[in-house]
């Protein structure tokens, strides 16, 4: 019963080891390294009293580096939220 619970622990280990490679490879695969220079504008934190009730949390694979563009600004009055998001 040992030698077969002791198995059991064996195949578990390595079927998980498996699933850990394969997930890192799958990673690797969409992983791209981002370069930020002196000057870089990265909005992290800190939002106006206007947006409290925009939901903070993102993921981070959704970061993308910000490129200044200014006619693609939009004013803070021409956005409209709902309450019930």
């Amino acid at each position: 019963m040992v030698q077969e619970t002791t198995k059991k622990i064996v195949q578990i280990k390595n079927h998980l080891l498996a699933a850990r490679s394969r997930q890192k490879s799958y990673a690797d695969v969409r992983r791209k390294s981002l370069e930020f220079n002196m000057g870089d504008k990265v909005m992290l934190k800190g939002r106006p009293e206007e947006l409290q009730g925009i939901h903070n949390t993102f993921h981070v694979s959704n970061m993308k580096k910000y490129l200044s563009n200014e006619s693609l600004v939009i004013l803070l009055d021409d956005i409209q939220l709902d309450d019930k998001l």
